[in-house]
């Protein structure tokens, strides 16, 4: 589980920088952590079928409410919640979720005073910066 949860870390943040500069994620790179996580608990033995599709649910639903306008959360954004979802399943990868929206919210918030009136938030540096917290948090003990 370790494993998997420094790769997850280690893909967030290269995909994060990605994000930001070019307000783009390659697919390549969301394939590659998909499948490295995929495979990494596969041969450690932790893949729990049920668990891994339940973990999956986030990404699905992210994708049945963005289908009316796929340009503010794209497909990229739901690759790399799938891939959260295989490491954390679905009760945790919500909770990144919706920890994620709330400091894209507050960052909003904060930029809509700003001079720069086109706001166009990139999502995945905030859901690597709620999977950190959560991973920190399950890791010390705070959260089970």
């Amino acid at each position: 589980m370790v494993l998997q949860h420094i790769i997850l870390m280690a893909g967030l943040l290269v995909l994060s920088v990605c994000d930001l500069r070019t307000r783009s994620i390659p697919a390549g790179l969301t394939l590659a952590l998909n499948a490295a996580l995929f495979l990494t608990s596969v041969v450690s033995g932790t893949l729990r079928l049920p668990a891994a599709f339940s973990g999956l649910l986030p990404a699905f639903l992210s994708f049945l409410f963005t289908l009316p306008d796929r340009r503010k959360f794209g497909a990229g954004d739901i690759w790399v919640l799938a891939a959260v979802g295989i490491v954390e399943g679905a009760e945790k990868t919500m909770l990144i979720f919706l920890t994620a929206a709330l400091l894209a919210a507050f960052y909003g918030v904060l930029r809509c005073g700003s001079r720069f009136r086109k706001l166009e938030v990139p999502f995945i540096p905030f859901l690597t910066a709620a999977a950190g917290g959560v991973v920190l948090c399950q890791d010390t003990g705070i959260l089970r």
